[in-house]
């Protein structure tokens, strides 16, 4: 697998949202592995939360975040340390799945709770038309 150049994040310095895709290119590639299957220009920036959660009364986090969407075929190989598991499914798929965690049968990730159901459906039933949810402006308190 190829690394990532140190000049093609910095070369995004010049475009808008800088911060935000220099960050997107750490991320792929040191969580999904993914660094040159998405060049930047494939990233959509949809919109920003701020997420608040505690994990063990000690430790929590407190972070707003980036949805970025990419819609492609890719080969994932995701950090171990980062994602325990994942899979691809479909949108009854992920209604059972999102039924089954507030049952306690599964884990997800309470960010990933949130966003499924405040925005995931929506996104999911205007795939072809995204671009009417880009808000570069708002941060959605969850």
């Amino acid at each position: 697998m190829k690394t990532l150049r140190k000049d093609y994040c910095i070369e995004l310095l010049v475009s808008s949202y800088s911060t935000l895709k220099i960050s997107s290119c750490y991320s792929r590639d040191q969580i999904l592995k993914l660094p040159f299957q998405v060049p930047p220009e494939e990233i959509n920036y949809l919109t920003r939360i701020h997420y608040k959660a505690q994990s063990d009364g000690i430790w929590g986090e407190h972070e707003i975040d980036y949805i970025l969407f990419v819609r492609k075929n890719v080969t994932l190989d995701p950090d171990p340390n980062e994602i325990k598991t994942y899979c691809y499914v479909s949108k009854e798929e992920m209604e059972e799945m999102l039924k089954k965690a507030a049952s306690g049968e599964i884990k997800i990730t309470p960010w990933f709770k949130i966003i499924a159901e405040t925005f995931l459906f929506k996104w999911w039933d205007n795939l072809d038309n995204l671009s009417q949810f880009f808000d570069h402006e708002k941060i959605y308190r969850m």
